[in-house]
């Protein structure tokens, strides 16, 4: 009798390494991912999972030039495109970049940041166009980019960081004006002078509704470490967008920073802040206290030994409901793969990622749309097997997850800013778990836009909450598990919902004053409410219910953390709703 172990053993050692911690290195010949090279090379590159099709599976950009389509199965080919065409040797050798479907019109478009930054329209069928009309038609030098909407219009605008401490090499802001035409912002220090910036990165830190600016400045090879460019967009205080300087813990400490992620670590609703440093500061992770302050959290990853970080990836790559994170680092010193335990514990895992050299940039998404996260480590090389690698994600345990692609109608079409949340409960606890939508959360570079959730072993999802820029909420209950969802702006209920959270709400909204507020709020309700019993529920920006009771046109809210709350006034039958931000 013939054995037909070994052959089918061999072949499966000469497509991947395995690995029992869960992570496979594809080193399939026959996948352009696995042996790609760039010319001219370059030393500093990130890269995005992005569906630029439209087809329902995550293809993948490798900065500065090669977009490799994902046709299923695992199977990529090379696509034809004119991102970042004419690039010569004489370019820098570092490219970022940035994705989001900047004219809304229903498909991703791609901001390449290198010598001569670009910003590239996608007609739908994958056939790129540059901009062509100011600003995108000067050089903008940088090393990386981010889409965000800054001024509340619902059209991307454009942060390019450069880091190169020169005259004339200052910081850039475009403020979209909605008709295919950008505003430069100035006044700032990052705009108006030059410093070793590196990575900028939009993010609703402090939940309050609006995109503020945060901007690693590394001073990497020209010590000593200072504090990075931190900016507190003031659109939802005073009704117009103004980057003012943030002053305080954390935001004053000196850095050596390249890339920040926000990301809820400890499943307690608020947004805590990874960065990742090169030199002359270690790895920070702040851990936000929910009132304003930061606590800095000593973990395996934020020891000194951890030098030369660039990219802090995080993913629950095991489907446990707890957030992982990868870090890159610089030249001949390996990546790492954390494991978090969801309170503040992360282990180091003895994996092929933990393993790999020369990687700069990393991305996150299930290229092959089996529920668990796949990572993209992009860098210099492919020699002896590092810098770039492809790592498929076979975990294969019992745990359940969900994942969700938002579809903007108000608000942005990619929906870059919406906030999700959804509660299970795993090992027999309830917890809200976190995932906010960004498109510049790695190293010169994107996670997949999709939000992924690990349930360990929960059996369903109760409740969905998505907070969409525009400020309309999205609620539902019983989400299946294990599944692919698309969820489309709409304010109530999501039709899926077998049974929904709350009713969907009356399009009529209530003005509440003063707002922001620091004590007591007036309500001023509709003049056909008069002589009806009326309760009154508050959410925070999370989906919580923080305050109910009976109706008062004045209510007491100093006891609430500061934030963006949710005011729902009910007779019964129909709903009224406004917001106020708590300062």
């Amino acid at each position: 009798m013939k054995n037909h172990f070994l052959p089918i053993l061999f072949l499966l050692l000469a497509v991947a390494e395995l690995s029992a911690q869960g992570f496979v290195k594809v080193i399939d010949a026959n996948n352009p991912i696995t042996n790609f090279t760039i010319s001219p090379a370059h030393t500093y590159v990130g890269a995005a999972w992005v569906d630029f099709d439209n087809d329902g599976d995550i293809d993948l950009f490798a900065a500065p030039n090669k977009l490799f389509e994902n046709l299923g199965g695992g199977n990529f080919q090379t696509k034809s495109h004119a991102i970042g065409a004419g690039i010569v040797p004489g370019d820098w050798l570092f490219a970022g970049t940035s994705w989001a479907d900047v004219d809304n019109d229903g498909d991703m478009d791609c901001l390449l940041v290198y010598a001569k930054s670009k910003l590239y329209l996608n007609d739908g069928t994958g056939v790129f166009t540059a901009v062509a009309t100011p600003p995108f038609n000067a050089n903008n030098s940088g090393w990386a980019g981010a889409l965000g909407d800054f001024n509340g219009d619902h059209f991307m605008d454009v942060a390019i960081a450069n880091p190169f401490p020169a005259a004339g090499w200052d910081g850039l802001v475009f403020s979209s004006t909605g008709s295919g035409t950008w505003q430069s912002i100035t006044g700032l220090a990052f705009t108006d002078s030059s410093a070793p910036y590196t990575v900028p990165t939009w993010a609703d830190y402090d939940d309050d509704g609006d995109f503020d600016l945060f901007v690693a400045a590394g001073p990497a090879v020209q010590p000593p470490a200072a504090p990075d460019f931190l900016y507190k967009n003031e659109l939802t205080e005073t009704g117009s967008p103004a980057l003012v300087p943030l002053t305080g813990f954390p935001f004053d400490t000196p850095q050596d920073g390249q890339s920040y992620s926000f990301i809820d670590y400890d499943n307690d609703g608020h947004l805590d802040i990874c960065l990742a440093n090169y030199v002359y500061a270690p790895n920070r992770l702040y851990h936000n206290n929910g009132d304003g302050t930061y606590t800095s959290v000593n973990t395996p990853f934020t020891a000194t030994s951890l030098s030369h970080s660039l990219s802090n990836a995080w993913g629950d790559f095991d489907n446990d409901g707890n957030l992982d994170v990868i870090f890159t680092r610089d030249g001949v010193l390996t990546a790492r793969f954390y494991k978090g335990d969801g309170a503040g514990g992360f282990m180091l895992q003895t994996s092929p990622v933990s393993q790999h050299k020369d990687a700069t940039g990393a991305t996150v998404g299930d290229y092959d749309n089996d529920g668990d996260l796949d990572v993209f480590l992009h860098g210099p090389t492919n020699v002896a097997g590092n810098g770039r690698a492809l790592f498929r994600n076979d975990f294969n345990n019992s745990n359940h997850w969900v994942s969700f692609q938002l579809k903007g109608v108000e608000s942005n079409r990619a929906a870059i800013g919406a906030k999700v949340r959804i509660k299970a409960i795993i090992g027999g606890v309830a917890k809200w778990l976190r995932r906010d939508v960004s498109a510049q959360n790695t190293f010169q570079g994107q996670n997949d836009l999709r939000v992924h959730f690990g349930l360990g072993d929960a059996t369903m999802i109760d409740s969905l909450v998505v907070w969409w820029p525009s400020g309309q909420v999205t609620t539902c209950s019983h989400v299946p598990l294990d599944q692919f969802h698309t969820v489309t702006e709409t304010d109530g209920t999501w039709d899926l919902c077998v049974t929904p959270v709350r009713e969907r709400l009356d399009d009529e909204t209530i003005t509440i004053s003063p707002n922001p507020a620091g004590g007591d709020i007036f309500i001023k309700m509709p003049g056909n409410t008069k002589g009806k019993v009326l309760s009154v529920e508050v959410f925070n920006s999370a989906g919580q219910r923080v305050e109910q009771g009976v109706f008062s046109e004045k209510m007491d809210v100093s006891g609430l953390q500061t934030g963006l709350f949710w005011v729902v006034v009910s007779d019964g039958v129909q709903r009224w709703r406004g917001s106020f931000v708590k300062k």
